[in-house]
């Protein structure tokens, strides 16, 4: 029984007996069965049904089997759909069976037989049917899939005989000249390939070489690209031959290729990879270039920060020791050393004095001889001194055999092992270096030579500032004696002089004159107050501390009393609130007091003079008036009066404001308004 899809089987025969006994016999048997009594009819029913197996009569009404069998068997839509069993009677078998199988016929059976030899009979067309069928389609599948690739192929036999080919190979065959039908099938390709590369380039008769080898059984397989140019023309193809066994025996695949197309795209692609990788590695320099200038430009920024803040520092109040522990700090950061100290030369003979250092480790100290030689050096020559390899430097020093000396040097070598020395020179003469350490050999460029040799000479401004600094604090020592002393005579002592005169008068006319004796009393007793009001401000000058320990109210009252004793001028107080104020504010608020005061006294000409202080939670607000002859804030001071601008730069140091009110021929007010926890509080000057 056949498996699967079941088989038709097409019957033709004009005996109706014996058609129906067949077909009932080959469907009991498992096949679909379609019967014809004509050759017409059957050769219709052919062609729509397109059977696996054909049992066709000898002796039909109205033509032979073997007529039918012809037909069908020229037809090949049918012959390679179906297989013909001719059957005809047995007084006839020996001619019929001749004569059909000239006709086509793939089986012929003769009667009488059985009808199990009958069913067998066609079993076995049907599985010869099916293998046709498959054969057919494997070759079928194998033509397309040959057809398929865009490769020119060619199947040659063991001897070189081109077998099959695909469709590309008829076009490459044409491409190329070779003017042979069916694509070559029948002919020798050894001969063709021969005749074609003989005046060819060396790469074509290289791969006829390697084609004849695989054919030869030499090696397994072959491949070759090869030019093959003409004067006009570049052309490029590849081979590839391989051997394989099959069921029908050995063979040679064979495929050629022309692949100028591919292999210009590939020179192209290639170029432009080239100008690719050229325009990146121009690319790369230019960001290379880009980088290292942002790196320089960052540089220069932390030198020009950095050099910024030594120049805050050499202007601040800070102290000498504060202001060199900056500097050191910020040359070990740029130059990246791993330590950095100032040292002090004391005489030819004496050892280093340490100053200030960055990074230091315990027990490394000037005295070591290292550092001591090349800090003199440096020193004696006034020019920066670079060690490279600090080993190598005392292994060179002195003789191999020198224990001593490396015993001196080994610990610090151990640690640092390159040096930069560099000399500090204050007003022509040296006063001491600047060391940098490196813990690894290190080779000092140019720039890092001349960077450090710019903060040696920061250094040396440094010192020279804290020199003239104590030049100045002694200066202004002795002129503030010297103020305090003038003052002390030209206030408190007038004052005195002029309370004894009017002491010795009053006992002489107080008989005589009571009344003026009264008088005299009181202005006595206003002199004596407004000298001891004198000495308490001179007093708050020789100790300034006491200016932030009383309340401001306190301060501004001993400040009017001095200025009446000293002006004549009455001075009324008012203080509202509590007046103990931040330190820097109550001393910022005094001064500008103490100004204004002085400035009435000076310049006013006025009668009456009020100093008021209004102390709340949110505002501090001092006013100072007068009814003198006034001025004009529009206008410069004349040279040399600062009052003004010093009482503006007190305001701004504590971030008050300051208005001034005032004109010529009329009163002025001085008022500062200081609001609390608001504006930036500044060190006083």
């Amino acid at each position: 029984m056949p498996t699967g899809e079941r088989a038709f089987i097409l019957v033709v025969d004009d005996d109706p007996h014996l058609l129906r006994l067949t077909a009932r016999l080959l469907e009991q048997a498992g096949y679909r069965v379609i019967t014809a009594a004509t050759g017409r009819d059957a050769l219709d029913l052919a062609r729509e049904h397109k059977p696996s197996v054909i049992l066709l009569d000898v002796v039909l009404a109205d033509e032979s089997g073997t007529e039918i069998c012809r037909q069908i068997k020229a037809d090949p839509g049918l012959s390679n759909n179906s297989l013909v069993v001719l059957v005809s009677a047995s007084s006839t078998a020996s001619e019929a069976q001749a004569e059909g199988l000239e006709a086509g016929a793939d089986e012929y059976i003769a009667r009488p037989i059985s009808n199990r030899e009958l069913v067998a009979r066609v079993q076995a067309m049907v599985r010869l049917h099916d293998a046709e069928q498959a054969l057919r389609a494997s070759r079928q599948f194998f033509q397309s899939a040959l057809d398929a690739l865009s490769a020119n192929i060619a199947v040659l036999d063991e001897q070189g005989t081109i077998v099959a080919v695909n469709a590309s190979w008829h076009k490459y065959g044409a491409d190329n000249g070779l003017a042979w039908a069916d694509g070559g099938i029948g002919r020798n390709y050894l001969a063709v390939v021969d005749a074609a590369v003989a005046d060819s380039s060396e790469g074509a008769r290289a791969a006829a070489r390697g084609l004849r080898q695989v054919i030869a059984g030499e090696r397994a397989s072959y491949w070759q690209e090869y030019p093959c140019h003409s004067p006009h023309e570049k052309r490029w193809y590849t081979m590839w031959v391989t051997r394989f066994e099959s069921s029908e025996g050995l063979h040679i695949v064979t495929s050629h290729e022309n692949v100028t197309q591919r292999k210009l795209a590939e020179l192209a692609l290639h170029d432009a990879k080239e100008a690719a990788e050229a325009a990146r590695a121009d690319a790369e320099a230019a960001r290379q270039e880009e980088r290292e200038r942002r790196l320089e430009a960052e540089r220069r920024r932390q030198i020009a920060e950095s050099l910024r803040g030594v120049l805050a520092m050499l202007n601040s109040s800070r102290s000498l020791p504060q202001v060199l522990d900056y500097i050191v700090a910020q040359v070990d950061q740029l130059l990246g050393s791993d330590a950095a100290a100032v040292y002090r030369t004391q005489g030819p003979t004496q050892p280093l004095q340490f100053e200030a250092g960055q990074g230091l480790k315990d027990g490394h100290a000037p005295s070591v001889p290292a550092i001591a030689n090349l800090l003199r050096q440096a020193i004696r020559t006034r020019h920066p001194v670079a060690v490279r390899d600090t080993q190598q430097r005392v292994r060179d020093a002195g003789s191999p055999g020198d224990a001593l000396q490396l015993a001196a040097n080994g610990a610090f070598v151990d640690h640092y092992r390159a040096l930069l020395a560099v000399p500090i020179i204050v007003r022509d003469v040296p006063y001491g270096g600047l060391l940098l350490y490196y813990e690894q050999p290190h080779a000092c460029s140019q720039e890092e030579v001349e960077l450090a040799a710019v903060y040696g000479d920061q250094v040396a401004l440094a010192i020279e500032n804290a020199r003239l600094q104590e030049q100045v604090e002694e200066s202004a020592i002795a002129g503030e004696r010297s103020r305090l002393a003038r003052e002390l005579h030209d206030a408190v002592t007038q004052t005195l002089f002029s309370a004894s005169v009017i002491a010795e008068t009053i006992p002489r006319i107080w008989d005589t004159h009571p009344q003026e004796a009264r008088q005299g009393l009181g202005e006595l007793q206003q002199l004596t107050r407004g000298a001891l009001a004198e000495m308490r401000t001179l007093l708050l000058e020789l100790r300034p501390s006491t200016l932030t320990e009383k309340p401001l109210g306190d301060l501004l009252r001993s400040l009017a009393e001095a200025t009446t004793s000293r002006t004549r001028v009455p001075v009324e107080l008012s203080v509202d609130g509590e007046s103990l104020l931040p330190p820097q504010v109550q001393v910022a608020l005094y001064r500008i007091a103490q100004e204004a005061l002085n400035n009435v006294a000076r310049h006013a000409g006025a009668t009456e003079v009020s100093v008021s202080l209004h102390a709340s939670d949110a505002q501090v607000t001092l006013s100072v008036q007068d009814n003198g002859i006034g001025f004009d804030p529009a206008i410069a001071p004349p040279a040399g009066h600062f009052g003004v601008s010093i009482m503006r730069e007190r305001a701004q140091q504590i971030g008050a404001t300051l208005d001034i009110t005032s004109a010529p021929g009329s009163s002025t007010r001085v008022t500062v308004h200081w609001t609390r926890g608001q504006g930036a509080i500044h060190d006083q000057v």
